[in-house]
């Protein structure tokens, strides 16, 4: 018998960073549907983010420096233009702000979660 290797949601990474609404939104949809809680898929899709923004912003040696793994680099990198100039400050404030807010009862984490994505 094979184990099946398990679920893991970086596709639902990889389909925000390259901007692809449609396959983010049934990835996310899947994840939930295998029992995944909304700080979990936050917690991914900020770490996605932030390694967006690091390779837009610094030089390859600063970035990896700063925890982007050297074998994703390039492929974050080449995202990273997909997005303008301070659109990746902006989502990963409002990551950061959807967090706390939700922590402190000011809306439904999983509702502003899925807004989110759907807003790639």
């Amino acid at each position: 018998k094979f184990k099946r290797a398990p679920e893991t949601n970086f596709p639902l990474v990889d389909a925000i960073s390259a901007r692809d609404k449609k396959t983010a939104w049934a990835l996310y949809v899947k994840a939930k549907e295998r029992g995944a809680v909304a700080e979990e898929l936050h917690g991914i899709i900020f770490w996605g983010v932030k390694m967006l923004y690091l390779c837009a912003n610094y030089p390859k040696e600063e970035a990896i420096k700063a925890g982007v793994n050297q074998s994703n680099y390039s492929k974050y990198l080449t995202n990273s233009k997909k997005y303008l100039g301070a659109e990746l400050s902006d989502r990963l404030r409002v990551l950061r702000n959807m967090y706390h807010n939700a922590h402190r009862g000011d809306g439904d984490f999983d509702t502003t979660l899925e807004q989110y994505i759907l807003k790639v």
